[in-house]
Parts: structure tokens; sequence; C-alpha cells
């Protein structure tokens, strides 16, 4: 309820409480060594300027001057601390095999950490965020996500038309800007009431 303290206060608070997570919490669960600590902090600013679809891991490694290796096991802690969302391709060795794609994991953290954040790129951060909680959700290849390997979701506007899931009976358009849904566009907002 850091929100309600202080409405001032809260970009400052919620910066505190993403440094504390990496400082104090990761960097003592996972013996993270002090000098690697800003790896972490440029990893997720890195990932809130990148659309999660331009997300190409070589240029992500380099920028963050780390391997793969090792910047996949920072990922994985940032995931568990609740600071990014990893969402992998399908199941099997399509998993394995497919880079995962990744997102900040609160909506709220572009207001503080990117001065152009991309509205598609919240709006799926926003998704996965309520979706993700008490659903098994990876990315999916004819559309944005596919959830409980079933429901094939596309996030986007109002004005996305769901062509890209036809042929689809269990395809949907989590749509923003939209109070109403109709047909197989559902309104992103709904998916709020599963936190």
């Amino acid at each position: 309820m850091v929100y309600l303290e202080s409405l001032i206060d809260y970009p400052q608070k919620l910066l505190d409480v993403i440094n504390l997570t990496i400082d104090s919490d990761l960097s003592a669960i996972y013996n993270i060594e002090s000098s690697k600590l800003d790896k972490l902090k440029k990893t997720v600013y890195m990932l809130c300027v990148t659309k999660p679809y331009d997300l190409n891991v070589k240029k992500l490694s380099s920028a963050v001057e780390t391997s793969w290796s090792t910047l996949s096991k920072y990922l994985e802690r940032m995931d568990a601390g609740s600071l990014i969302h990893v969402v992998r391709q399908g199941q099997g060795m399509r998993a394995v095999n497919k880079p995962d794609k990744l997102l900040l994991d609160n909506p709220n953290l572009f207001t503080v950490l990117c001065a152009n954040p991309n509205i598609g790129t919240i709006r799926e951060s926003f998704f996965v965020s309520q979706v993700g909680l008490k659903h098994q959700i990876h990315y999916h290849d004819k559309g944005d996500f596919i959830v409980n390997d079933k429901r094939v979701f596309e996030v986007a506007g109002a004005s996305k038309s769901d062509e890209q899931l036809e042929g689809n009976p269990f395809g949907y358009v989590a749509a923003d800007d939209i109070e109403i849904g109709f047909d197989n566009k559902i309104p992103l907002w709904l998916f709020g009431f599963l936190y």
C-alpha cells in the first residue's frame, strides 16, 4: 500500500523498492557480488525501453556486458524477485530452443524507469501480471500469449483486428481502450479482476 501513503513520493518509493530488491534481497539470497548488481539494474532499464518482440539476446547481453549464460541466471533471479516476467515459448523442446519474452513485472515500473514507455509493452506487462498469477502463460507465434495451453490472446489497442487469430475458436483480442467486449474482443481492464 505504498501508493496510498503519499502520491507525491510514490515514484521515489517505487524506485527505492526496486533498488532494495536488487541491492539487498537478490544479492543476499543468490550471493550476487555487489560489483555485478549494476548489471541487473541495467537489464531492468533495457527491458523498459525495448519492445519484447524486438529483444535480441546477443544485443542484451552485450549491452549489459556479460555472457548470455550469466545474464540468463540474472533474469531467473529477477523473475523470482518480481522485477520481471520471463515468458517462455510453448513446451518441451520448443521452450528450450526459442528465446524468452521478457517483460517488466508490473506496469507501474514503467512510470519510474522509462521516459517514453511503449504502450504495447505496458499492455503486455499488465496482461501477464494479471493472468500469470494463477494461470500458465507462454508466448505464442499466432498471438501474443497462450494461456493454459488452450486460449490464445493478442494484446492490443481498440482498433486491433482478430485477423491474426482467424480459424482459432479459442483466439481472443485483449483490447485496451474499450469498455465493453464483443465477439472475441475482451476489454483489457477486465483481466485486472483476476489478480
